[in-house]
């Protein structure tokens, strides 16, 4: 066979337009039959259309008629080189060429690109069922709001309803995914906030709290307690009740009600708030709480109180003077306890097929860059012109 020194340019155009016409043609057929809506990237509501994560990557096809125009212009111009050189010249200077692995290799170059372009557009076909659970552990505080908390005898003179709220956002933006619910309590228990893990509304509540919300003053840590125990949920889950007071003015016996919550495998961590100095009560209107006698009355801190409750209800115990209390024991108390699944739920999500056009891409890249235009070279002997 003569062998070819010049490419047959209108064969390697002929082949270029048909391989055209056919990819564009499976591809629009293929998107068509899939469901494809070229004029939305929504996600269907049956989630099985056809449709591309990233669709307006797409556009970046259009640079292929460039390609092809460029790959054609260069054959023709290597051609008109060719013939500027004798017949002898040309078969002594240049190797002998096939058209046929000269369009393979522009073949597999043009298809790697177009296959990269649509694997970035990431296309979306089908829906698989996944199952998810999530993890989370129950927290209710229970928030002394007695006149005795608005004693200014922390730091700098912070009193410690204040103080106690500083503590409270400190333990809130630890957690993560768990439920926490607000009890306040005086002279009688009320739920504040019901468990959420909407953490956003739980600091708006906290911040909210004042001493004006109850006119029953006292400090009815049993009453606290009871509430704080029937507004668990059914849950299995960890569960956990902080208790944060003073501790003055105690009314009642924890005894029986710190029994029921033990039966429950419920923890209770008990913080106090307050100096052994301690300081007195100011009054809304002005000046200091007195007693019978006149003598302005002094409140003071109750640690024995406050401990008892943290060993009774096998958890952690803190007393605080600061303007900054350190809740730090109590959160990592919070982060050893096992949190139990408390939902689970299974749903569909969208099929990605974008890895196996990178592949196709990859694959056809490699064999654009090994594959030559000589008859002498690599795979070659495979395919006669």
């Amino acid at each position: 066979m003569k062998e070819q020194i010049t490419y047959k340019s209108s064969w390697i155009t002929i082949g270029v337009i048909i391989w055209e016409v056919l990819f564009w043609g499976v591809f629009l057929l293929l998107g068509f039959t899939l469901g494809w809506n070229v004029l939305t990237d929504e996600i269907p509501p049956s989630g099985e259309q056809l449709r591309f994560e990233h669709p307006r990557l797409l556009l970046l096809l259009v640079v292929l008629p460039l390609f092809i125009i460029l790959f054609l212009f260069n054959i023709r111009w290597r051609n008109k080189v060719l013939f500027q050189f004798s017949n002898r010249l040309r078969g002594i200077i240049f190797s002998p060429l096939s058209s046929s692995n000269t369009f393979l290799r522009f073949f597999f170059f043009r298809n790697a690109f177009a296959f990269l372009i649509i694997a970035l557009a990431n296309p979306q076909f089908g829906s698989k069922d996944v199952g998810g659970k999530a993890e989370s552990m129950e927290i209710i505080v229970a928030l002394d709001i007695s006149k005795s908390m608005l004693v200014p005898d922390m730091d700098q003179r912070i009193n410690r309803l204040s103080a106690a709220k500083t503590g409270l956002i400190q333990l809130i933006n630890q957690l993560h995914g768990d439920k926490i619910g607000l009890i306040v309590f005086a002279g009688k228990a009320y739920p504040q906030l019901p468990l959420t893990n909407d953490y956003g509304a739980a600091k708006l509540f906290i911040n909210e709290i004042s001493t004006d919300m109850i006119s029953n003053q006292g400090t009815n840590i049993p009453d606290a307690l009871q509430l704080a125990l029937e507004s668990f949920s059914g849950d299995e889950t960890s569960k956990a009740i902080v208790v944060i007071t003073d501790g003055e003015n105690h009314e009642g016996n924890t005894d029986e009600v710190m029994s029921l919550i033990r039966e429950k495998n419920i923890i209770v961590h008990a913080i106090g708030l307050g100096s052994s100095k301690g300081g007195p009560v100011p009054e809304p209107r002005g000046g200091f709480k007195k007693d019978e006698n006149g003598e302005i009355v002094v409140s003071r801190v109750n640690p024995e109180l406050v401990k008892n409750i943290a060993e009774t209800g096998g958890g952690t115990f803190l007393m605080e003077s600061s303007r900054y209390p350190n809740f730090k024991p109590l959160i990592e108390a919070t982060q050893r306890m096992e949190k139990g699944t408390v939902d689970s739920a299974s749903f569909k999500i969208s099929q990605q097929h974008g890895t196996t056009f990178a592949l196709l891409s990859l694959l056809f890249l490699i064999l654009s860059m090994i594959w030559t235009d000589s008859r002498l070279g690599l795979f070659t002997n495979l395919i006669k012109s």
